[in-house]
């Protein structure tokens, strides 16, 4: 019966986060791309000054440099991501794969050991926790 109450524990856990998801992510969305720009305008104020001071150039000039430099990064970056792509969709398919196996027969295997009053507590569970969702998104 422990075991049983820590998966209805878990479940509770993961429907809290996919609520608070669903509520947030507007808000966390913004705070992504908020984080992510300050963290690009960091590095290029830093490339900026030390393209500055290697070079003994104006701001103009840093600028024009910059960006060529970056741009070039850019593009060597996609070209390496293009050609490593299939190679990670590959393995990437295989892994998710065989955890989608893993995590099947253990569901599986779990749920046959489960008495009737277990199973019904826990699809139970799951059905208000979906309902709840359902209700609040239609609302």
């Amino acid at each position: 019966m422990n075991e049983l109450n820590h998966h209805i524990i878990k479940i509770s856990q993961k429907f809290a986060l996919l609520f608070l998801s669903i509520i947030f992510f507007d808000e966390l969305l913004d705070m992504f791309s908020w984080i992510i720009g300050h963290i690009f305008e960091i590095i290029e104020y830093s490339f900026d000054l030390s393209v500055e001071h290697l070079f003994h150039t104006n701001d103009s000039q840093t600028e024009q440099i910059s960006f060529y430099i970056i741009l070039t990064l850019i593009i060597f970056g996609l070209s390496r991501f293009y050609k490593a792509l299939p190679h990670l969709i590959e393995v990437s398919g295989n892994k998710l794969f065989t955890y989608w196996l893993d995590y099947k027969h253990n569901t599986t295997d779990y749920w046959q050991h489960l008495s009737w009053s277990e199973k019904f507590k826990l699809a139970s569970t799951y059905a208000l926790e979906i309902s709840l969702i359902l209700v609040w998104i239609t609302l």
